[in-house]
């Protein structure tokens, strides 16, 4: 089912496309609906899809351990409208490391992987266009994730915040 162009228009990634593109990737996208504590997906499941959040919170959770037999979660992200996950397994293949949880009522505008290699090849240039802000996107999310890795890194050894 294709959406309606407006929900394309707010998502930041796709603000650079003109209107045509943007009505390509309305009409090889779907939006679903989830209710409050509903997987989108889980940690350690197969996953070829982007998603980006058109109303609601989704929060991204990974598994930590285990107590007295009920698993341990810690929240990773909580996405808002706009924002958007699955980027390395789009990409990528492979499994997800964490799992994606709605919070409250949420709808998801989903690309899958095989729709968007399609684009990519009627439109090169919109695959391209695609592919570099969400390439610049994971950037951001590795620069950030370094410096909290040098900063968890310097509490371990030198016992500073």
């Amino acid at each position: 089912m294709a959406v309606e162009i407006g929900i394309i228009k707010k998502v930041r990634l796709f603000n650079s496309l003109d209107e045509a593109e943007q009505r390509q990737l309305a009409k090889a996208s779907n939006l679903l609906n989830y209710r409050d504590r509903d997987e989108i997906f889980s940690e350690g499941a197969e996953g070829k899809e982007l998603f980006i959040v058109n109303n609601g919170t989704v929060n991204i959770v990974k598994k930590i351990g285990t107590t007295m037999g009920e698993n341990e979660t810690q929240t990773l992200a909580n996405l808002r409208s706009g924002e958007y996950f699955g980027e390395f397994t789009f990409f990528l293949g492979g499994i997800h490391s964490a799992s994606a949880v709605a919070e409250g009522d949420v709808s998801i505008l989903v690309l899958d992987r095989s729709d968007f290699n399609q684009i990519a090849q009627d439109d090169p240039m919109l695959g391209y266009t695609i592919m570099k802000e969400i390439t610049i996107y994971m950037g951001e999310l590795l620069r950030e994730m370094n410096k909290k890795f040098a900063k968890l890194v310097g509490i371990m050894w030198n016992g500073k915040r």
